[in-house]
C-alpha cells in the first residue's frame, strides 16, 4: 500500500480538519462503487455500472481522491489496468461508514433527486398532514431550500391528478383518491430506479443491496427495500402475462404495483370504489387472475386483501391491457366483417373515401375491440368531449349514431352515448383526410407521457381533423426518437428549444386562443 501521510488512531490524517467534505451524489456513486471493487476497474467499466457516462466519472475522481484522503485511502492508477483504492482495513470502514452518514443525510442529492425524494415523502405520508420542518430535517436542508423544493413538486403531482394542500400552521398533504396515490407512487419509483435494481432485488441477485446502494437516491431507497417486491414478481410471473403490444417492464410495473399495494395496506389504507364500479370488476373475468394474486399476497406478506383489492388489482390490470388477459378466455377479437359494414356506412351517407381510410380502419377496430371488453362486463367510459362534439358536428355525429346502432344489433349490447361520441371523432379525422390536400403532420410534445396529453390529443383531432398527429413523444425522448420522423411543426404543452420546426405551446385543454394560433398555421 502506497504511503498516505501519518494517520491518526480513527484513519484520519493527523492535520486535517474533522470535517466532512459535501460531496455531490455522482462521487458518492463513484466511491461507493470503488469500495466494492476487489480488483482495478476501468473508468468506463465504473461508468457503465453507474448509468453514467465516462466523462463524467473522470471530472470527479480528483473529488473522489480528495475526499478518500480524509480517511487515509489513496486512489491508485495503473495504465492498461485501472484504478483501485489503498488503504486499511480500517481507513476504508471509515470512508464506508462516512459514506452512509452523508448519502442518508440526502444533502449530497442532486436537485433532480432532492424532488423525487420530496415526492417519496409527500406520497408516502398522504394524506397525512406533514410540516415543511419535517421535510427539511428528513433532507438535511434548510427550510427554504425545502419550501423551494415543495413548489417544484407541485406541479408533477398536479399533472398526475393529485394537489398539494397547504394547512395554515400545520403544513401540508397531498390529496386524492388511494387509486391516484398508489398509481402515482409507482410511476415516481419507475422514474428513480433503473430497471437493472429492479431486477436484481426481485430475483434475489447477490449484487441487489449493491446495486441499490450506488443507483437509487437515499431518501427513495429505504422506501424501495422495505417493499415485498420478490413475492411480488413471482405473483406476476405465475400468471405469464403475455399480453399484445405490452411494454418491456410491464411484469415490473404490476409488480410493483401490488408491492405499494401491500405495503398502503399495512399503513392502514385501503382502495376507494363505489359499490357499482366494485360489482362491475368483480363480475370481470379478469378478477379470477386478480384474486389468485390477491390471495398470493396475503399469504406472502400477511395483509388482509378484502374484495375492494381484488376489484382495484382488476382494474389495473385492466389498466396495463386487459385485452390480452380477456382475449385469451373468450377470444374477442373484433369482428372486420361487422368493421366493414360499419364503415361501409360511413361511406354512404359522409364520403366514399371512408371505406378505404387505412388509418380510421386501424384505430376504430381497435377502439371497437375495447369497447366490446367494456361493453360485456360493465366497465364505465367516459367522453370529456361529448357535449362538444355533438354540438359542433350534429351531421356527423347523427351517422355514428347510426353506425353504433348496427353494431348494438351486432352485439346484441347497448352503447352508451360516450361511445358513439368518440365513433364521431374517429369520422371527424378521417373527413379530414378525405377533403384535404396533404396534410400537415405534427408532434405532440408533454413532459413526461402522462395521461392529460391524450386530453390534447382528443381535442386537437376535433378541432383540426386535417392535422396528422405522427408521434405523442414525452419532452426526454424529443431529441432522440424523431431523427427519421417527417413532420411540419411541433405542439408543446410546455416550452422547448426548437430551431429546425414552428413549435406551438399550447394548454392540455387547447383553450380558444391555442385554436387560433394554430389556425393560422394550419
Amino acid at each position: 500500500m502506497r504511503e498516505c501521510g501519518r494517520t491518526a488512531s480513527d484513519g484520519r490524517r493527523s492535520g486535517d480538519p474533522a470535517v466532512r467534505i459535501p460531496l455531490d451524489s455522482r462521487v458518492i456513486r463513484i466511491v461507493r462503487c470503488l469500495l466494492n471493487q476487489d480488483r482495478p476497474v476501468s473508468t468506463a467499466a465504473i461508468a457503465r455500472e453507474l448509468g453514467l457516462s465516462t466523462r463524467v466519472v473522470r471530472y470527479r475522481l480528483p473529488m473522489v481522491e480528495n475526499y478518500l484522503r480524509e480517511f487515509g485511502v489513496s486512489l491508485e492508477r495503473q495504465p492498461g489496468s485501472g484504478i483501485w483504492l489503498s488503504g486499511g482495513e480500517r481507513a476504508l470502514g471509515l470512508a464506508a461508514a462516512d459514506l452512509d452518514d452523508q448519502s442518508g443525510a440526502n444533502q449530497s442529492a442532486s436537485p433532480k433527486d432532492r424532488a423525487r425524494i420530496v415526492l417519496a415523502l409527500l406520497l408516502w405520508s398522504a394524506p397525512t398532514i406533514v410540516s415543511l420542518d419535517w421535510i427539511a430535517e428528513e433532507l438535511h436542508i434548510s427550510k427554504g431550500s425545502a419550501r423551494r423544493d415543495l413548489r417544484s413538486c407541485e406541479k408533477w403531482l398536479e399533472e398526475r391528478g393529485l394537489a398539494v394542500v397547504r394547512r395554515s400552521g400545520l403544513g401540508v398533504s397531498v390529496v386524492g383518491s388511494e387509486r391516484r396515490l398508489r398509481q402515482v407512487m409507482v410511476q415516481l419509483f419507475v422514474e428513480s430506479v433503473p430497471q437493472e435494481v429492479f431486477d436484481g432485488i426481485q430475483n434475489n441477485k447477490p449484487e441487489a443491496d449493491y446495486l441499490v446502494q450506488v443507483r437509487v437516491p437515499a431518501g427513495i431507497r429505504g422506501l424501495i427495500s422495505g417493499l415485498p417486491l420478490a413475492v411480488c414478481r413471482d405473483l406476476v410471473s405465475a400468471i405469464q402475462l403475455n399480453i399484445r403490444g405490452m411494454p418491456e417492464n410491464s411484469e415490473t410495473v404490476l409488480g410493483l404495483y401490488l408491492a405499494v399495494t401491500s405495503a398502503r395496506i399495512g399503513l392502514g389504507y385501503s382502495i376507494d370504489l363505489d359499490v357499482g364500479q366494485q360489482r362491475s370488476l368483480i363480475d370481470h373475468p379478469v378478477s379470477d387472475t386478480a384474486r389468485s394474486i390477491c390471495e398470493g399476497l396475503s399469504d406472502g406478506t400477511g395483509v388482509d386483501m378484502g374484495e375492494e383489492e381484488v376489484a382495484g388489482v382488476t382494474e389495473y390490470l385492466l389498466g396495463i391491457d386487459a385485452l390480452g388477459l380477456v382475449d385469451k378466455r373468450l377470444d374477442l377479437s373484433f369482428d372486420q366483417v361487422v368493421l366493414e359494414s360499419l364503415l361501409r356506412i360511413a361511406a354512404d351517407r359522409l364520403h366514399p373515401l371512408l371505406l378505404d381510410d387505412a388509418e380510421l380502419r386501424l384505430g376504430l377496430s381497435n377502439h371497437l375491440e375495447r369497447l366490446e371488453v367494456r361493453l360485456k362486463y360493465g366497465l364505465p367510459v367516459h367522453n370529456p368531449l361529448l357535449a362538444e362534439v355533438v354540438e359542433r358536428y350534429p351531421e356527423v355525429h347523427e351517422v355514428a349514431m347510426a353506425m353504433a346502432s348496427a353494431l348494438s344489433a351486432q352485439m346484441d349490447l347497448a352503447i352508451v352515448e360516450d361511445e358513439v361520441g368518440f365513433i364521431t371523432m374517429y369520422l371527424l379525422g378521417a373527413l379530414g383526410r378525405a377533403r384535404q390536400g396533404p396534410r400537415k403532420k405534427a408532434l405532440v410534445v408533454c413532459p413526461s407521457g402522462m395521461a392529460t396529453v391524450w386530453v390534447l390529443v382528443a381535442r386537437l383531432q376535433v378541432e383540426f381533423p386535417e392535422l396528422e398527429l405522427v408521434q405523442v413523444l414525452s419532452l426526454d425522448d424529443l431529441r432522440t426518437e424523431t431523427r427519421d420522423t417527417e413532420f411540419d411543426l411541433i405542439i408543446s404543452t410546455v416550452a422547448i428549444d426548437s430551431e429546425d420546426s414552428p413549435t406551438f405551446v399550447v394548454s392540455p385543454l387547447l383553450t380558444a386562443t391555442d385554436v387560433k394560433q394554430l389556425a393560422r398555421f394550419i
